[in-house]
């Protein structure tokens, strides 16, 4: 059995049901580091109460923390990017933030998959295809041009044959 937190991060989910899923036996260790090619502060633990079902705990953010409710997606001067749900590929960009290291010009036509690490593309598909089901929110490390991870925390929604992707750099929290 797993359990995420935050529990409402369905992208979360989805990652941590896919490298648990590859392969089936793992130790939290294997499944924490190919977690933290996108999620870098993931804490994963085995559920360890007597009497239960073993199981995993997997922290986003490494412990407990509350999200925050902000709409900050609605906001005009957000970045956004749009992608095709058929290739993969980046159709459009709105206000882009330098995270990614190279211009507009040269961002249109590649595959989202580009930009996260080889080793989180398996991850980043699935999240890609969660997408289909509905609104997807939560934070990733995308791969810059020069190899410099950043990460970003994103809302996704389809719209019609599109994915459209707001973004931007979360802001530094103080628990």
């Amino acid at each position: 059995m797993i359990h995420t937190v935050p529990s409402a991060d369905r992208a979360f989910r989805r990652a941590v049901e896919t490298v648990v899923d590859e392969p089936a036996e793992q130790a939290t260790s294997a499944i924490e580091e190919r977690l933290r090619a996108i999620f870098p502060r993931v804490a994963v633990f085995e559920r360890g109460l007597s009497g239960e079902q073993p199981g995993v705990y997997a922290y986003r953010e490494g412990h407990f923390r509350t999200e925050s409710t902000d709409p900050w997606w609605t906001q005009e001067t957000t970045a956004r990017a749009r992608v095709s749900i058929r290739t993969g590929r980046l159709t459009s960009i709105e206000r882009p933030l330098g995270v990614v290291g190279c211009p507009i010009e040269e961002l249109i036509g590649r595959p989202f998959s580009e930009f996260v690490a080889p080793s989180a593309r398996s991850i980043a598909t699935a999240l890609f295809e969660l997408v289909a089901h509905g609104e997807v929110r939560s934070r990733a490390l995308v791969a810059r041009e020069d190899g410099v991870p950043t990460e970003i925390e994103y809302r996704a929604v389809r719209d019609a044959g599109e994915i459209e992707v707001s973004y931007r750099v979360p802001p530094k929290r103080v628990d």
